[in-house]
C-alpha cells in the first residue's frame, strides 16, 4: 500500500510541477490515462532518502549527463515523461516509436539509473507555437501521499523559459527552489 501511495505521490508531484510552471499542454492532447498506465507498469523500489546537499553534489558531478537527458527532451518533442522502468514512457498526443526513439529512451533510462532518478519529465508549453521545451524535471526522491508527503528533485528551466517567463530570486525562494551553480538549474523540495 505504501509503495502504491509513493508512486501516486510522484505522479501528482510531476503534474503539479508541470501546471505550476505553465507547462500544461493543449486540452485536446491531455491523456490522463498514460499516467495511470505508467503507474501500473512501474515496479516501485525503495528509495534512499536524499537531501539538498546530496543533490548539489550529484549535480556538480553529473551535470553533463543531465544535459544529455535535456538534449533528449529537446530533440524528441513527443516525450512527456520517461521512467526508469522499461515501458514507463508517456507522450504528448499519440505514442511514438522507431529505432532512433528507442535508442534515445534506452540511453535516457541508463542516465536516470546512473543519476539515481526515478523519472524525468519534459515540460512543454503547448500554448506557444512549436510547443517549446520549458522545463525538465528529474524526480530524485518521493515519499508519502500528496497531502503529507515530500519530494525532492532537480529542475532545469530552459533558455526559452528563462527568456519568456523570467523569475526573480524572491520567486525562486517562494517556490522552495535552491539555485544551483549553473544558470537555469534548481533543486526543488515539496
Amino acid at each position: 500500500m505504501l509503495r502504491a501511495c509513493n508512486t501516486i505521490f510522484k505522479v501528482l508531484c510531476l503534474l503539479s510541477l508541470s501546471s505550476l510552471s505553465g507547462c500544461a499542454d493543449n486540452e485536446d492532447d491531455r491523456k490522463w490515462g498514460v499516467f495511470s498506465e505508467a503507474i501500473e507498469r512501474e515496479i516501485e523500489q525503495p528509495q534512499k532518502e536524499v537531501n539538498i546537499s546530496d543533490l548539489i553534489d550529484l549535480f556538480l558531478n553529473k551535470h553533463r549527463l543531465m544535459m544529455s537527458v535535456v538534449a533528449t527532451c529537446e530533440t524528441n518533442p513527443k516525450i512527456r515523461r520517461i521512467g526508469i522502468k522499461d515501458g514507463s514512457t508517456s507522450f504528448y498526443g499519440k505514442s511514438f516509436s522507431g529505432p532512433e526513439f528507442e535508442t534515445a529512451t534506452d540511453s535516457t533510462r541508463l542516465a536516470l539509473s546512473e543519476l539515481s532518478s526515478s523519472s524525468v519529465s519534459c515540460g512543454r508549453r503547448g500554448d506557444f507555437d512549436g510547443d517549446p521545451l520549458a522545463i525538465v524535471s528529474f524526480v530524485m526522491y518521493a515519499s508519502g501521499i500528496s497531502v503529507s508527503g515530500s519530494s525532492l528533485g532537480i529542475l532545469y528551466r530552459t533558455e526559452w523559459s528563462r527568456t519568456n517567463n523570467p523569475v526573480t530570486k524572491e520567486q525562486v525562494k517562494a517556490r522552495g527552489h535552491t539555485a544551483l551553480p549553473k544558470e537555469g538549474w534548481y533543486v526543488y523540495k515539496n
